[in-house]
């Protein structure tokens, strides 16, 4: 009975942050055929004002860079590594240095 109450407050917990915070990222991806055998993926991120997200690049060990999963597929390999464009530098005092971040929106 305890462990289905504390299951129950967690569940609760998620719910609340979710409906409080929301969901302040939107991912789109869209792509482009350069050749016959080669096409390029951008992952756009859309920010909610007053959100920012980080960039693949810090020179801080804490942070915690944007990371996206690839699957291995027989059929497509990376050929190149995941870049970022367009972010930009800022001084935090928490990190006590610079950080790379994004606000309004982000391509990868």
């Amino acid at each position: 009975m305890k462990s289905l109450k504390k299951l129950a407050c967690t569940i609760g917990l998620i719910i609340s942050c979710s409906i409080l915070f929301g969901n302040p990222i939107t991912w789109s991806v869209s792509y482009k055929n350069l050749n016959k055998n080669v096409i390029e993926i951008a992952f756009n991120a859309s920010i909610e004002y007053g959100w920012t997200i980080y960039a693949l690049e810090q020179n801080i060990d804490a942070i915690s860079k944007t990371e996206i999963t690839y699957y291995p597929n027989k059929n497509i390999y990376l050929k190149n590594p995941l870049k970022d464009m367009g972010y930009s530098t800022k001084y935090d005092s928490g990190f006590e240095g610079y950080v790379n971040y994004f606000k309004d929106n982000a391509i990868f």
